[in-house]
């Protein structure tokens, strides 16, 4: 008898019309461990599952056998994501990501460019970088601009 998986990955792939070699070409996964998925042989373990719910753009707990929706849920998606950046990186990060990621599009292309440059530096050259960059920052919040906002928080 078919597991759920097997059911729920075989029903995914006919509705997305896609073959095992799609699949392995999408999920980066080896064509005789799709094989073994398609044929009830293996059920996906937590990685693997992951990348079969994104190639075939599925719930993850749908492909699991959870009585969910089979539509991708992204707000959970991102729920997902976040905590595994706040585990893995911790608290401070996710802040930091969750910031970048307010910022205009065009603001995080060129933050961007700017962390590629600046990957590229060795560590004595990083070090004036960030010293001129808290510099400038504490320069403009000493200006009169952002004085004038801190007073009107506090009112």
């Amino acid at each position: 008898m078919p597991s759920t998986f097997q059911k729920r990955l075989l029903e995914a792939m006919k509705i997305r019309n896609m073959s095992q070699i799609d699949l392995v070409k999408a999920t980066g996964l080896s064509k005789p461990r799709i094989s073994q998925y398609v044929n009830g042989t293996y059920e996906a373990k937590q990685q693997a599952l992951y990348q079969l719910s994104k190639a075939l753009d599925v719930n993850v707990s749908w492909l699991m056998g959870n009585d969910v929706p089979m539509e991708n849920d992204d707000f959970q998606s991102e729920i997902e994501i976040a905590e595994l950046i706040q585990k893995r990186y911790g608290k401070d990060t996710l802040q930091i990501f969750s910031e970048f990621l307010a910022l205009e599009a065009s603001e995080r292309e060129q933050i961007t460019k700017l962390l590629s440059g600046y990957s590229k530096l060795d560590n004595a050259d990083r070090m004036i970088v960030v010293g001129r960059i808290f510099q400038i920052i504490e320069d403009m919040l000493a200006a009169e601009k952002y004085s004038i906002q801190k007073e009107s928080r506090r009112a």
